[in-house]
């Protein structure tokens, strides 16, 4: 049974150090010093947290030439949530998990095979607790190797990760320490910025108040370090090397603990506008796409006038979902989504759902190529939708998807039977999907029909 008040207990001797560098040795010493200051001044903050909604990651550290680097993982593009982003080995607290520690290792384990109960892996303590993009309050667990041999035998799960790397613990401080790695090149699909070693912008955040969150991004041999876990790394890198970085960590007014952001976000019910109730929710990354009302977007292209093909959204209606549907799409949706009453002209005459899930199923319910729209004049009648809008549009990209792109790059990772292009493999039904999602699978609607909805 899983206890999320359970004490952790670094499991290290004090002549394990006797192997490391005087530097990596005082690293070492500071963060059990930091822990075992934290345990005994404060209960962990998420022990009253319901289990489905924690997750743990584990921050491996070990020692290469004298200095400590951290384990990081390349998250698989198969992946519905954040595919192709930097990792720390990690994943969802199993309710037969004991703790947090149990956690991290078991997901270390099928991610990249590190060995279970390891005796050359030792715990130091769980750093702050953040909150994901997703609503999950995570638990970092800081552990350190002392046989990085056991490095050369790991292997990553296929479906889950495309590459294992990693990178020097203060490079994460003073980012110009990476220079001396083997990075990726600057302007490519791993590095998209201009600058060498080192990218930063500010953001607001609605839902704390418009509070600025300041986004991190580091320059590393595989994919960029950023978000959650450059949050990590930098509060880790901080305590061990006890020194701030050399940039600006926080943006001015931003919320620096998980207990200031927690008490943010209880408040943030009575501020919204709509009587809507923001969920827990810090942004971590930059969403490539989202749908937003034509007024909204427009800012996006304020020397565009766009077409009325690029003001129109194509979908499928769907009728018949239950308020209880509905309120678990919302939760599914987050604080990043609004739900939006819109007007749609259903292009098709509405169909049975009763077509088996998967394969053919899922497929025949996702056209690969969308046939062109009539003219206004000839659209049928209108009739009320809701759909789900991105609030932020400082969040997006200026670019427009056509339906065929948003099919061939995006959709397989919501239909089964829909060929991935990264991978030229089909996608199975549901492949890391929400659990809330796959209820309202369950229990959505038999009837369907192509939709527009026109800006």
């Amino acid at each position: 049974m899983f206890d999320p008040a359970a004490p952790i207990e670094a499991s290290i001797a004090p002549y394990i150090l006797q192997g490391l560098s005087e530097s990596s040795k005082a690293c070492v010493e500071r963060l059990l010093a930091h822990f075992s200051k934290e345990s005994a001044e404060h209960k962990y903050p998420l022990s009253s947290e319901p289990v489905g909604r924690l997750a743990a990651v584990l921050v491996l550290l070990y020692e290469e030439d004298g200095e400590l680097r951290v384990l990081l993982t390349t998250r698989s593009k198969n992946l519905r949530t954040h595919p192709g982003q930097t990792a720390l080995p990690g994943g969802r607290v199993d309710a037969e998990d004991d703790n947090f520690v149990v956690t991290a290792m078991r997901e270390a384990h099928e991610e990249v095979g590190l060995p279970l109960n390891c005796p050359d892996i030792h715990v130091l303590g769980l750093l702050d607790a953040q909150i994901s993009l997703y609503k999950i309050s995570v638990a970092p667990v800081v552990a350190l190797l002392t046989k990085p041999d056991i490095l050369r035998s790991l292997k990553a799960a296929e479906d889950e990760v495309d590459r294992i790397f990693s990178h020097p613990l203060e490079a994460i401080l003073d980012p110009s320490i990476a220079k001396k790695e083997n990075l990726v090149d600057i302007g490519s699909e791993d590095w998209p910025y201009q600058t060498d070693v080192y990218s930063t912008s500010d953001s607001q955040v609605p839902m704390l108040g418009n509070m600025t969150y300041r986004m991190h991004r580091f320059r590393s041999s595989a994919s960029p370090i950023k978000g959650m876990t450059a949050e990590v790394l930098i509060k880790t890198a901080e305590v061990a090397y006890d020194k701030p970085p050399v940039y600006g960590h926080f943006a001015p007014g931003q919320l620096r603990d998980f207990a200031s952001i927690v008490a943010a976000l209880n408040q943030a019910p009575k501020e919204a506008a709509n009587g809507a109730i923001p969920l827990a929710s810090i942004p971590i990354s930059m969403p490539s796409q989202g749908i937003v009302p034509y007024e909204r977007g427009k800012q996006l292209f304020p020397d565009q006038e766009l077409e009325q093909e690029e003001r129109s959204v194509r979908g499928t209606l769907v009728r018949g979902l239950t308020l209880s549907d509905i309120g678990m799409l919302d939760r599914f949706e987050g604080d990043e989504y609004e739900r939006l009453l819109v007007t749609v002209h259903p292009l098709t005459p509405f169909g049975s759902l009763n077509a088996p899930q998967g394969g053919e199923g899922d497929s025949a319910l996702l056209p690969q190529h969308a046939s062109p729209l009539p003219p206004v004049s000839e659209l049928p009648e209108g009739v009320e939708a809701h759909t789900y809008g991105f609030q932020d549009i400082r969040w997006l990209e200026p670019t427009l998807w056509s339906f065929d792109d948003f099919v061939k790059k995006c959709a397989w990772k919501w239909y089964g039977g829909v060929q991935n292009p990264w991978t030229d493999t089909v996608t199975p039904y549901a492949e890391e999907v929400d659990t809330d999602e796959l209820e309202v699978e369950k229990r959505r609607a038999a009837m369907t029909a192509d939709a527009i909805v026109r800006g």
